[in-house]
């Protein structure tokens, strides 16, 4: 199986965090046509949810979510899939509850949450993915601020019809 970086099927209309300071350097660091380059800073504490929607079905194996500098970096995470329209308070009640929604409760490692080892997913629980969320409860440092430089996700495409091009003659 031929794993790639996913960023070529992130549909841009479908990325947003919440509880970010800069809603343009989301769309550089997480969008297709974005520069790859960007910072993602928490606003009012160390809680982050992004939501990253791609413009067909994939299978997700594992990512890279981290910033440079540990002490701002995420720790503690949650990914869920195809809830796009998850908030803070599901997100976090979910924690508690081990039969809810989330695919993954994890906690990253120091390598990992600096973005120099990738996480590996059950590749079972990532195989119909159309959107994927991603909830940062905590960062190594402990403070109300959380960072994040590099975002990937690697896996690979469902060959399925790309709606986008749906209806679209042939020339």
């Amino acid at each position: 199986m031929s794993l790639t970086n996913l960023k070529q099927y992130v549909d841009p209309a479908g990325v947003f965090c919440l509880n970010v300071e800069d809603e343009n350097a989301v769309k550089q660091l997480l969008g297709r046509t974005g520069s790859g380059i960007g910072l993602i800073t928490s606003d009012a504490d160390e809680n982050l949810l992004c939501s990253i929607a791609f413009d067909q079905t994939v299978k997700v194996s594992s990512f890279k979510l981290g910033h440079t500098d540990l002490e701002y970096a995420p720790k503690d995470i949650k990914v869920f899939i195809n809830l796009p329209e998850l908030d803070f308070d599901k997100a976090e009640d979910d924690l508690e509850t081990p039969k809810g929604d989330a695919m993954a409760i994890l906690t990253l490692n120091e390598k990992q949450a600096v973005g120099e080892e990738s996480v590996q997913l059950r590749f079972v629980r990532f195989q119909a993915v159309n959107s994927i969320q991603v909830y940062v409860k905590s960062n190594y440092g402990g403070g109300d601020v959380t960072k994040i430089s590099q975002v990937d996700f690697y896996g690979q495409s469902v060959h399925t019809t790309k709606m986008s091009n749906f209806g679209k003659d042939d020339e």
